[in-house]
C-alpha cells in the first residue's frame, strides 16, 4: 500500500508540474502606414516614421496567467526623440481564475500607477483556412468592428491561452494576427497592423513577484474623469 501512495504521489506530481509549465512566446510586431499623396497633411513625415516601426513583443505563459511585455528598442536615432508610439499593450498581467487584467498606466501624470480592468474577449468566426505556425496547426477566424478588420491565426498548445494583444481566447494561442484601420482605407491610403510568433520555448517566470499591489479599476478611473471633467466645465455629448 505504501508503494501504491507513493507512485500514486509521483505521478500527480507531475500533472500538475505539467499543468503549471511557463512558456515564452516571442512575437514580431510590425506596421504598415502608407499614404498615396506623400505631402497629404494632417500627418507628418515623423508620425509616419513612427508608424511605421517594428518591435518585438514578448508573452509568458502558463494555464493560469499571462505576461505582456514589449521589448525596449534601442534607437539609434535622436531625430524623432520627442515622439514614442509603441504597441499596446505594452505591460499587461492577466489573471484567468480571476478574469483580471493589470495595465501599466501609460500617463505618467495619473496618481495611479495600474488600471484593472475585465478580460476582453471578442466573437470570431472560422473561415475553414488551417496551416502550421511553429509545429502548431492553426486555424484562421475573422472578425471586423465599425474601426477594425481583423485576422486571427488561433492555435492550440498545451492548452495554454496566451496572446501579444488585449483579446484573449480561452486555451487557445494567438501564431498570427493582421488589424486593418478601416478609418485610413481609400485614396490609396493604408495603415495596417501584424503580430507574428517566432519563437517558442520553456521558461520560467514569477507571476506573483509581477502582480500589482496599487491599482486603480477602470471604474474609479472612469468616476475621476467625469470628477474632473466637472470641475474643469467640460459637458459631455
Amino acid at each position: 500500500m505504501k508503494k501504491i501512495f507513493i507512485i500514486t504521489l509521483i505521478i500527480l506530481s507531475s500533472v500538475v508540474f505539467s499543468q503549471e509549465k511557463t512558456y515564452r512566446f516571442l512575437y514580431d510586431f510590425h506596421q504598415v502606414f502608407e499614404t498615396k499623396n506623400k505631402n497629404q497633411t494632417g500627418v507628418s513625415e515623423a508620425v509616419k516614421e513612427e508608424l511605421n516601426k517594428s518591435f518585438e513583443l514578448e508573452v509568458f505563459a502558463n494555464k493560469n496567467q499571462s505576461f505582456i511585455k514589449l521589448i525596449d528598442v534601442v534607437r539609434n536615432s535622436q531625430t524623432h526623440f520627442f515622439l514614442d508610439i509603441k504597441p499596446e499593450p505594452n505591460w499587461l498581467l492577466i489573471d484567468e481564475a480571476s478574469n483580471l487584467t493589470y495595465e501599466k498606466a501609460s500617463n505618467v501624470n495619473q496618481k495611479f500607477k495600474f488600471l484593472q480592468d475585465s478580460i476582453q474577449r471578442i466573437q470570431v468566426q472560422p473561415t475553414g483556412e488551417e496551416k502550421t505556425v511553429l509545429g502548431i496547426r492553426a486555424k484562421e477566424y475573422k472578425t471586423e468592428t465599425e474601426e477594425y478588420d481583423y485576422t486571427f491565426w488561433l492555435g492550440d498548445f498545451n492548452g495554454i491561452t496566451a496572446s501579444p494583444v488585449y483579446f484573449q481566447f480561452k486555451d487557445l494561442i494567438v501564431l498570427e494576427l493582421k488589424i486593418i484601420f478601416k478609418d485610413v482605407l481609400g485614396n490609396g491610403n493604408k495603415r495596417e497592423i501584424t503580430y507574428q510568433l517566432k519563437d517558442k520555448k520553456e521558461a520560467t517566470f514569477n507571476f506573483k513577484k509581477n502582480f500589482p499591489k496599487n491599482f486603480t479599476t477602470k471604474e474609479e478611473l472612469n468616476k475621476l474623469n467625469n470628477e474632473l471633467e466637472s470641475i474643469s466645465g467640460i459637458e459631455k455629448d
